[in-house]
């Protein structure tokens, strides 16, 4: 619930008793959700900057915000646009016992290969893509697993094809490992037989309000709307050098590594084939050291896992870092990183919900002395 005045800032707040939070950090958190350039924030009507937003706490869930400002609108309109891209099919695969992430994988890879062995017998083509995830065994975070050799796993077979006919196949066949194969495989539960259905890709993109003409008709002839052609305003300093970091005076003091959520808090989602994490500071002294740790390749090359395998090898050029410094906070927006993104995704995190989470594990250095006065503030 919002309380706005005239000025433009608002306090958020709710009703009494509906459960929830309004905090800084709830709303701050908010408000890095699914952003790109914080003083660039392409909306139809205007183009905000939120770098210079100021939360305050005013009671208890009341939290007023303040300084955002807006520049005219741009030139463009911006475009989202689905389309139907074949078809796909996903089946889980429970497995209990030792090495059940291997066995899984293993049984995911020999499914795979007799359903191509039944394709090429029947003049089909390969699968167009096939991923193989599993959960319990920490996939997501790629190298930084900590629990490879999990007990109880689920694993998941996502595949794609030009035919529905081929995945039909596969949704038979993706059956065979609970009585024919590796012990452990405890049955297909998981809502019965998968079934395949359409892909739908989304491309989004800007689009010139000059090639659009508007009108609007009443029922007595259409008559032509002119629409204002908007400002091609120039962004701020925004994205910094990938390479940067700072050389902070600790003083007399030594620093300590401690994780990165002890120190902020953050928020991460999904913008097509593009994802950002915001990271915001629990306290602003804490900042400077954030930044210097987050550096644009220290980040890229913590989060190499999520990004596609063609971009992998550049994945350091496909990090931006952004600042905002009224609320402590710094953005980070990735690039070529979620499969296609969406219902276009084969990914167990296609929307980046996870993403931030992941990246708050990482292990900041910061002088001792403020990190033993965290809980004296």
């Amino acid at each position: 619930m919002l309380e706005c005045s005239s000025d433009g800032s608002f306090v958020v707040t709710k009703p009494p008793n509906t459960g929830g939070l309004v905090t800084e950090a709830t709303v701050g958190e908010q408000l890095l959700y699914e952003i790109g350039d914080p003083q660039r924030y392409l909306l139809p009507d205007v183009v905000c900057d939120f770098s210079e937003v100021k939360l305050e706490q005013l009671d208890c869930d009341r939290v007023r915000v303040s300084g955002c400002t807006g520049q005219a609108p741009s030139p463009h309109y911006k475009v989202c646009a689905t389309y139907e891209d074949g078809f796909r099919c996903m089946a889980m695969m429970p497995i209990v016992g030792r090495e059940a992430a291997d066995k899984g994988a293993r049984q995911a890879a020999a499914v795979i290969e007799r359903c191509e062995e039944m394709f090429s017998n029947r003049g089909l083509a390969p699968f167009r893509t096939t991923r193989v995830e599993t959960l319990g065994a920490e996939f997501s975070y790629g190298p930084h697993s900590r629990t490879a050799d999990s007990r109880e796993v689920l694993t998941k077979i996502a595949v794609e094809h030009e035919s529905k006919v081929a995945l039909k196949l596969f949704a038979r066949e993706v059956l065979s490992p609970t009585t024919s194969m590796s012990v452990g495989s405890t049955g297909w539960f998981l809502g019965g037989r998968p079934q395949p259905s359409s892909v739908v890709r989304l491309f989004s993109f800007l689009l010139n309000k000059s090639e659009v003409p508007v009108t609007v008709d009443l029922g007595a002839g259409a008559t032509a709307v002119e629409i204002p052609a908007g400002v091609d305003a120039p962004g701020g300093p925004g994205s910094l050098d990938p390479d940067s970091s700072e050389s902070l005076d600790f003083g007399s003091g030594t620093l300590t590594s401690v994780p990165l959520i002890d120190l902020a808090w953050g928020r991460s989602g999904d913008k097509g084939n593009r994802f950002n994490v915001g990271v915001m500071a629990r306290r602003p002294d804490f900042l400077p050291w954030i930044r210097r740790s987050l550096t644009c390749e220290f980040v890229a090359q913590h989060m190499q896992h999520v990004f596609d395998e063609q971009s992998v090898e550049r994945h350091a050029q496909l990090v931006e870092r952004f600042e905002l410094p009224g609320i402590h906070a710094l953005n980070f927006l990735f690039a070529n990183s979620l499969g296609g993104g969406g219902m276009g995704s084969l990914r167990l995190d296609p929307l980046a919900k996870g993403m931030a989470q992941q990246l708050l594990e990482v292990e900041i250095e910061i002088p001792s002395e403020l990190v033993a006065s965290r809980s004296s503030r």
